[in-house]
């Protein structure tokens, strides 16, 4: 199972392809979460990016090639 922190999610937040409005909302809206809402949190952004952004190779669900 992959871990998830709020600096990992920030890092993955700025990297995607979407509006800087929904980005910062994303990273408001990741502060003192638990990794389960920062995963879901990241699942949307990922669904609005068109579903095909993938972060690192070493991250199984969202793996950047």
């Amino acid at each position: 199972m992959w871990m998830m922190n709020e600096a990992t999610a920030k890092r993955w937040i700025e990297q995607m392809p979407v509006s800087e409005e929904e980005k910062n909302e994303a990273l408001k809206s990741i502060k003192g979460q638990p990794e389960g809402k920062i995963r879901n949190i990241l699942n949307r952004l990922k669904s609005k990016s068109g579903g095909k952004f993938h972060m690192n190779k070493l991250s199984k669900p969202m793996s950047v090639k």
